[in-house]
């Protein structure tokens, strides 16, 4: 069990890394924070581009915004933490999409 539990927690690191990389290169490269607005791109291959950005940096997106309103006096800690839960999964899974599609790579074969 000690091994799975690893192994999720590795999963999870490798989600939020990819995350927190692609949010700071987008603030970097735009000069303004990445949120969940998509705006008006209309259909085009920006539009694809713009999502599938925000589905790889979501769980960081998640953290910034949950942690923003949690350290706000008025916001309810319950929805820092189920805030903190849903980045956590979703880490979890971009961690292993990740590691499924670069693993091989990475390892030479």
């Amino acid at each position: 069990m000690e091994i799975e539990a690893f192994a999720y927690l590795y999963l999870m690191a490798i989600g939020f890394v990819v995350a927190g990389a692609t949010m700071s290169a987008f603030h970097l490269v735009t000069g303004h924070p990445l949120g969940f607005a998509l705006g008006q791109l209309g259909g085009s291959p920006l539009a694809i581009a713009s999502i599938v950005l925000r589905l790889v940096a979501g769980p960081a997106i998640l953290v910034r915004n949950a942690v923003q309103s949690g350290m706000s006096l008025r916001a309810d800690p319950f929805w820092l933490v189920i805030g903190l839960v849903f980045a956590s999964a979703w880490a979890l899974a971009s961690g292993a999409l990740v590691l499924q599609s670069f693993g091989p790579v990475l390892a030479g074969r």
